[in-house]
């Protein structure tokens, strides 16, 4: 595939969330989009990446705890959000051990999505995901063509 046209699919894919009606509380906007890194290692070292420099972003394992995500959930749905949720960042979303608990809590308040480099991927696990209301599950392919061949056999 054309990177222009995944970037253009990509645009499509946020524009309808983000360009919606804006909804406010207490006179101030809600965010549409939020994201969330919930741990803060990753198993690549991408040249693009920050956490490919230790001295810029070194892996500090600190993760988001389910106390956190539980209330994040609660103040979601007592402001009626209406947007989505992207697990990503500057972590491997995937390896947080609570990825499961984390999406189906979340997915009771909102839409959510993951943002996955893919190594951690199975198919078991991709069913669990989708089993805890994940919305939907990207795979960033870095390395190329040969990537795509992987992961069609998971889906």
């Amino acid at each position: 595939m054309d990177p222009k046209d995944t970037i253009k699919k990509n645009l499509k894919r946020r524009s309808f969330i983000v360009e919606e009606d804006l909804k406010f509380i207490k006179e101030n906007p809600l965010p549409k989009w939020i994201e969330l890194s919930l741990i803060d290692v990753c198993n690549r070292t991408c040249s693009f990446c920050p956490k490919s420099d230790d001295s810029v972003a070194p892996d500090t394992f600190n993760k988001m705890k389910r106390v956190l995500i539980d209330k994040l959930t609660v103040d979601l749905k007592s402001m009626n959000y209406s947007g989505t949720i992207a697990l990503c960042g500057y972590g491997e979303p995937l390896l947080h051990k609570d990825i499961l608990y984390i999406t189906e809590k979340l997915s009771t308040a909102s839409s959510v999505e993951i943002i996955t480099n893919g190594d951690p991927l199975t198919i078991k696990l991709l069913a669990k995901l989708y089993e805890a209301k994940a919305h939907r599950v990207l795979v960033s392919m870095y390395d190329g063509p040969e990537q795509i061949e992987k992961f069609n056999k998971i889906i």
